[in-house]
């Protein structure tokens, strides 16, 4: 489980491998959506665009937005959809779950009476 505070930026890393006998240029939309609803980010994605190698491999960095929070906790799914031309071809979901952790927006000192 990977645990970040929220409105921080992380970066994910993933490998992609090419088993074709040809470079394939990619697209990869990485972002973060609740377990029950996969399919729309609470985060903006970040987008790359990528090649791999004929039968090659390569790592891609994504710097990815940790989305602000007004609850305590949440806990989400990390999600890479891979387009090629425009078009999405597969989309993965993490395994591990993303939680991220409520920080307070203010902070307070001392209570001064009568100053």
């Amino acid at each position: 489980m990977a645990v970040f505070s929220d409105g921080t930026v992380q970066r994910a890393r993933v490998r992609f491998t090419n088993p074709k006998a040809q470079a394939i240029t990619y697209t990869g939309k990485f972002y973060l959506a609740l377990p029950s609803n996969l399919n729309n980010p609470v985060n903006a994605p970040a987008v790359k665009d990528f090649s791999v190698a004929a039968q090659g491999a390569s790592d891609v960095d994504f710097s990815v937005d940790i989305p602000l929070l007004t609850v305590q906790q949440l806990s989400l799914v990390a999600c890479l959809q891979v387009l090629i031309s425009g078009s999405p071809i597969v989309t993965f979901v993490g395994a591990e779950a993303v939680v991220v952790n409520f920080s307070p927006a203010v902070s307070w000192g001392d209570i001064v009476w009568n100053p």
